[in-house]
This record gives structure tokens, C-alpha cells and sequence, in this order.
């Protein structure tokens, strides 16, 4: 059997791996195939850019970013919790990055506000013992020994510097390939006043919690004392309320919860976590609704 003139394999082999070649690259610039493959199945240069182009549009139509992969992502959402306080002087950054994950399809970003920060001069008006408790109980649960801000809590599970940007957005992604792990969540408004929250089924057995949150959407302080005294900043997402309204085993369930009465700055989300603050396998929030 004779050598492929171009890499010395056998012609057999090697003609197969300089076809391929041929098809998918050279014929973009209309080059001839060698001559020892003239007597075999050669595409034409249009045949050959008519499968290039289904190539690529299979490629982008599964790849992250489209149209398909986004839907996907809006309809099993990473969830990202930060804590943080106004009375520290790196958790700025971290705040203007959650409101810019807050505006992310697929995120659901929620603020925590955390109270051992207001000894130091300025009392956070957002803070609260429970946001420490909360911390502290995830501190806990992931073998951790101290509290810090800016923590960000990715999915319940990994814990990061809030405002490492890319470190967080890779962790995010990391996440969003796996959404065979997590379950469909839906949050409805029904004609009663009432939120309509359903949940999906999960092909294993889990001990989870439903956790009911309501949010502020945004807010503006100017800071008085402290480390970022004389600063205005903003704020996203702020949770000022946080209770468990059911468990969920995996089957497919529903619960009905009381709808926002301020409709134009209220959120609300729901988060399925696995119990003693685990992995978070399903969330959802409520679009923003109109009087």
C-alpha cells in the first residue's frame, strides 16, 4: 500500500484524515484536493460550505450563549447570596457587581446585610442578627471558622471574595452546565392576591427546604461614619425576609404564598435547598409586576 504523499501514512488512512481537512478548511479558498483522492467521494466546494454552515449553526445553537442555552439557564438559575455590610470598605465593589449579576438572566442575586460591622460607627440600616445567624450557619456547614465580607454563596455550595469578578462568573458557569442537578421551579401570580410556587420532580431522593424571600430591589444610601463615610452607594437585592414554607422530597409540588404589596420595589424568590444550609437544587423569583 502506498504512502499519502503529504504524511508518509497509508494511503488509506491518510486520505481520510486529508479529506476531512479538505472539506472543512481548504475548500473555504476553493484549494483542489491531492491528486491520489480524485478517484474517491470529494464534495464540492458548495456541498462542502453548505455542511460547514450546519456545523457552525449546531456549535453556536448548543453553545452557552445561545438563544437555547439561555432559556435553559432562565429556567434553572444559579443562585448567588452575598453578605455584606455598609460599615466595610471592600464590600463597595462586590455590591455593584451583584447589581450587575441581578440583571443577568439565569442569576438570581440576593443581598444579605450582616450586623457585626455596625460596632465600628455606623449602624447598616439593612443589617439584621438573622444575615449573621445565616452566615454563620453556612460558615458551620462548610467547615469554615470565621465569618468575612464580601462572601458571595454560589449555589449553596462554594464559597468565594465577592468581588472577585471572573472568579464568581466561572463558578456561575461552572453551574449552569449542570442543571441536571437542579429542579424547574415557577413562581405565578394567581387572581386570589396569592404567589402559585411550582416545583418540579428530581430523579433522586432529597431532604430539602422551600425558603420564601422577599427583597428590595434597589436602594441608595449616603453613608455617614465609618470606613466608607461621605460615600453614596448603591445597594441590590437586599433580603429583609427569609422563612422556610415547606419541604420538598423531589416529587412535584405546589405551595401558595402572599404576593408583594409593594409591586415596583418588592422582589421575591424562591430557593429549594438541601437541609442544614446544603447545595441549592431549585429556585425561582417573580418577574416585576405592575399595579
Amino acid at each position: 500500500m502506498r504512502a499519502c504523499a503529504s504524511c508518509s501514512q497509508p494511503c488509506d488512512v491518510a486520505c481520510i484524515a486529508r479529506f476531512s481537512s479538505y472539506a472543512f478548511i481548504d475548500i473555504m479558498t476553493y484549494q483542489k484536493p491531492p491528486l491520489h483522492t480524485r478517484n474517491r467521494v470529494v464534495l464540492t466546494p458548495l456541498a462542502a460550505r453548505i455542511i460547514w454552515s450546519v456545523v457552525v449553526s449546531l456549535v453556536f445553537l448548543f453553545s452557552p450563549h445561545s438563544p437555547v442555552a439561555a432559556q435553559e439557564a432562565a429556567d434553572k438559575p444559579v443562585v448567588v447570596e452575598l453578605f455584606t455590610s455598609q460599615g466595610c470598605s471592600s464590600c463597595p465593589p462586590a455590591d455593584a457587581f451583584l447589581g450587575d449579576l441581578a440583571k443577568q438572566p439565569g442569576v438570581i442575586a440576593l443581598a444579605y446585610h450582616v450586623d457585626y460591622w455596625n460596632r465600628l460607627g455606623w449602624v447598616d440600616p439593612f443589617s439584621s442578627e438573622w444575615a449573621t445567624r445565616l452566615q454563620t450557619s453556612y460558615s458551620r456547614a462548610q467547615n469554615r471558622q470565621n465569618n468575612y465580607t464580601p462572601q458571595m454563596i454560589v449555589q449553596g455550595s462554594k464559597d468565594l471574595i465577592g468581588s472577585r469578578r471572573k472568579t464568581v462568573l466561572k463558578e456561575i458557569d461552572a453551574h449552569q452546565g449542570q442543571d441536571f442537578r437542579r429542579v424547574a421551579v415557577t413562581i405565578a401570580p394567581r387572581s386570589d392576591g396569592r404567589v402559585e410556587v411550582a416545583i418540579g420532580t428530581l430523579d433522586r431522593q432529597v431532604e430539602a427546604d422551600v425558603i420564601l424571600m422577599r427583597f428590595h430591589r434597589h436602594k441608595q444610601q449616603q453613608i455617614g461614619r465609618g470606613e466608607n463615610g461621605g460615600r453614596t452607594l448603591n445597594y441590590h437585592n437586599i433580603v429583609h425576609e427569609r422563612r422556610v414554607v415547606g419541604r420538598w422530597r423531589g416529587d412535584a409540588e405546589t405551595f401558595a404564598v402572599p404576593a408583594p404589596k409593594d409591586l415596583a420595589n418588592t422582589g421575591l424568590a424562591v430557593i429549594v435547598q438541601e437541609r442544614n444550609h446544603g447545595p441549592i437544587v431549585g429556585a425561582a423569583q417573580l418577574a416585576h409586576l405592575t399595579n
